[in-house]
């Protein structure tokens, strides 16, 4: 009866409680813990914007590069062509001169 009159009782004071330790973990309250890990959560999201920004930069560097590469193509190419046009030129007023083919020289110069 002992336990009923005490559970029955209204004037008993009770102390504050703690925490159960499923909120309360090493030391570290519920609150304190989320913030944890939102702080980790947004190194995580900066490094990987990092790396995102690390990588296209390079890929902006590589591009540059195949411009680049492709402009010097270019020219090399206009290059051949030109000189294929000289050469073919030196040729017909070589035969021109030999006689090999009939052209006048405002032709062979034109």
């Amino acid at each position: 009866m002992a336990f009923a009159a005490a559970f029955l009782d209204d004037t008993r004071q009770t102390e504050p409680t703690t925490p159960p330790s499923v909120l309360r973990s090493n030391g570290l309250t519920l609150r304190r813990r989320l913030a944890v890990l939102s702080l980790i959560g947004v190194v995580f999201v900066m490094f990987i914007a990092g790396a995102g920004y690390f990588s296209l930069t390079r890929v902006q560097a590589a591009n540059d590069e195949l411009n680049l590469l492709s402009l010097a193509q270019r020219y090399h190419q206009d290059g051949d062509m030109m000189h294929d046009a000289i050469r073919g030129d030196v040729y017909l007023a070589l035969h021109a001169a030999q006689g090999n083919i009939d052209v006048t020289s405002e032709e062979v110069l034109g």
